[in-house]
């Protein structure tokens, strides 16, 4: 059941949200690195060399395979743990269901260490600003979260009738993110969280929600990755996504 923007989403079961990010960093660089093959690719196709046509192709799908690896064990945790349902429709989507599993299982860390600072302690509180305490800030996130979601979930709801639409909610939903983790009231409560040299937890936890918010995986889910170079006997090639 998908949550609605009136109610907060439920508390997530533990997860390694850190490994996670580590998942949504190394997808991030490895759909940085997919034009240079495609680019590898199309010079060896230019040349009259079978061999070098072949170490190209190889290389290329070494290339993607490996994508699909990090992209099936980052699904394996994320599906694992929200609530969101178990068929995910592209690499955009994966990386939405996954920032936003790392914010609410950070969330939750954070309201530990507010409730662990001791009143007496010399060293300054968390920097809350306008939100006041964690209640308020976690139902603002919650509910940012919540309006987020909601959107491209919709739009997913229509996606095989209107995918137009549906790639233009995953590009408004990153663009959100990314303003949430770059320019609300939170990003700057993260800004100053992530300057605590005296409090490595709070640094390491507001780290990993700015990586996740602003991490770029809004690829478009028709975009064609790559062309895939059959056999040299073949004398052929076909585009594949």
């Amino acid at each position: 059941m998908r949550p609605s923007s009136g109610a907060s989403p439920p508390c997530p079961m533990p997860l390694d949200s850190g490994s996670i990010v580590l998942h949504l960093q190394t997808l991030e660089c490895q759909l940085a690195k997919v034009p240079r093959h495609a680019e590898a690719l199309s010079v060896a196709w230019a040349r009259p060399d079978p061999g070098h046509v072949l170490r190209a192709t190889a290389l290329a799908e070494h290339h993607i395979r490996t994508m699909a690896l990090t992209a099936g064990r980052l699904k394996a945790q994320v599906v694992a743990a929200d609530d969101l349902g178990g068929k995910v429709e592209s690499l955009s989507e994966l990386g939405l269901r996954a920032a936003r599993m790392v914010v609410l299982a950070e969330l939750q860390t954070l309201r530990e260490l507010a409730c662990s600072l001791p009143g007496d302690s010399p060293s300054p509180g968390l920097p809350w600003g306008r939100f006041g305490g964690i209640d308020n800030l976690t139902l603002c996130v919650h509910a940012e979260l919540n309006s987020i979601t909601d959107a491209w979930r919709v739009g997913l709801s229509r996606a095989r009738s209107d995918r137009p639409a549906f790639r233009a909610e995953l590009r408004a939903a990153y663009a959100l993110m990314r303003k949430l983790g770059t320019a609300s009231e939170f990003a700057r409560f993260l800004w100053e969280g992530r300057h605590r040299a005296d409090w490595p937890a709070l640094q390491t936890l507001c780290a990993r929600i700015s990586l996740a918010l602003t991490i770029r995986l809004d690829v478009d889910p028709e975009m064609l990755l790559m062309i895939y170079v059959k056999p040299a006997e073949d004398c052929g090639a076909e585009r594949a996504s």
